[in-house]
Formats: structure tokens, sequence, C-alpha cells
């Protein structure tokens, strides 16, 4: 996922996520819903471009919008 941060570089992260497998219904359909975040983001590992293991950065405003079939979630940064 690309994202432009707020200082208008933009910045990749990386991830992915899986739960275990189920078989039953999902009790909410997520589609077209948007989640929003904002606040401290810290560093867990390295490999981060000039930041170290435990830095703390103030974030943008995160914008994350949903999409859902079944049990299968999409979640992308906007």
């Amino acid at each position: 996922m690309l994202m432009l941060g707020c200082s208008e570089e933009l910045y990749f992260i990386p991830g992915t996520g899986s739960l275990p497998d189920c078989n039953e219904a999902p009790i909410a359909d997520l589609s077209n819903t948007l989640w929003f975040d904002h606040g401290t983001v810290t560093i867990r590992r390295e490999g981060c471009a000039g930041a170290m293991p435990n830095d703390e950065f103030q974030s943008c405003a995160l914008n994350w919008a949903f999409t859902q079939d079944g049990n299968e979630v999409s979640i992308v940064g906007r």
C-alpha cells in the first residue's frame, strides 16, 4: 500500500493478515464502510528508513475503506 504522509512523501507499508478458516456467516457486512484513525505510530522492528525500533511519530489522519464478499474482507488505506 502506498500512502501520502503529512510531509507529502510517499511511504510503503507492507503487510498482510489472515484469520483462521471460518465456516460461519459473518455477523456484519463491512462493505462501503470507512474507519478513521489518528495518533502515534510506534516503529516495532528495523527496516523503516530513518527510524529505529521504539521510535514514535505523530501520524497523519488515516482513512481505511472496507469491502467485503462473504468472509473475505479487503482493507485499503485512503
